[in-house]
């Protein structure tokens, strides 16, 4: 977010936000957790002390879940 914020290059309001697990959080212990938040932008991404890095989802099988509220209650809604 400190990003976002310091170069306006993917403002909150007008761009996508994506949360990208990479395991099962019910499933691993905490410090093996992987999770990429992601901000949707069109361009270059400069080097910048925050590790923010230009990256793209390739086409293929996922799934998506839309969640609206608290994010205390994300795991609630998005485990099936």
């Amino acid at each position: 977010m400190e990003w976002r914020k310091s170069t306006g290059l993917s403002p909150i309001k007008t761009s996508q936000t994506f949360g990208i697990p990479y395991v099962d959080p019910s499933q691993v212990l905490e410090e093996e957790l992987r999770f990429d938040i992601c901000g949707s932008h069109i361009g270059e991404v400069p080097e910048n002390p925050f590790g923010v890095k230009a990256g793209f989802t390739p086409a293929g099988r996922c799934a998506m879940v839309l969640h609206k509220g608290s994010h205390n209650t994300i795991l609630h809604k998005a485990i099936v």
